[in-house]
């Protein structure tokens, strides 16, 4: 069956949050622990969304963008990079949430570095992440990359 949606058909389908919400977010890095090959940090929200449904829970696309963030300073401050010098290109993802996060004030993310090898000019990792809140939330999320 083949069907040809114009404007009025399918933006009664729409998510509000992935076309209005998700610009209302902001998310913050508060404090980086960087240990060897691990990685800790706390998250907040200083602004979010507010489903009508659920409250608030933290979605994939902002797990997504914190995670990758953490990578580029975890990836410049191994590299021993004074300022960001260069891209981090996301080559491969896969995200689980296992429980929704729900808890604004107690965002924090744990990051251990499976493998990161030098090839020539260009640095590849593979990292695990977790990100955690107070009320048992859980999202695992594995990242390989290259800087």
């Amino acid at each position: 069956m083949k069907y040809h949606l114009k404007e009025q058909d399918f933006n009664k389908f729409e998510s509000d949050y992935i076309k209005n919400g998700l610009k209302q977010e902001s998310w913050k890095i508060n404090e980086v622990l960087i240990d060897n090959n691990k990685l800790t940090a706390s998250i907040s929200l200083p602004s979010y969304y507010m489903s009508e449904t659920q409250g608030f829970h933290l979605s994939g696309f902002t797990a997504m963008e914190i995670v990758s963030q953490l990578m580029i300073i975890y990836f410049h401050i191994k590299e021993g990079l004074e300022h960001k010098q260069s891209e981090v290109w996301l080559i491969e993802n896969k995200m689980r949430c296992k429980q929704n996060i729900e808890d604004l004030d107690s965002i924090q993310v744990s990051m251990d570095m499976v493998a990161m090898r030098k090839r020539g000019d260009k640095s590849y990792c593979f990292a695990n992440f977790s990100i955690t809140d107070d009320k048992g939330g859980l999202f695992e999320i594995t990242i390989k990359g290259i800087l």
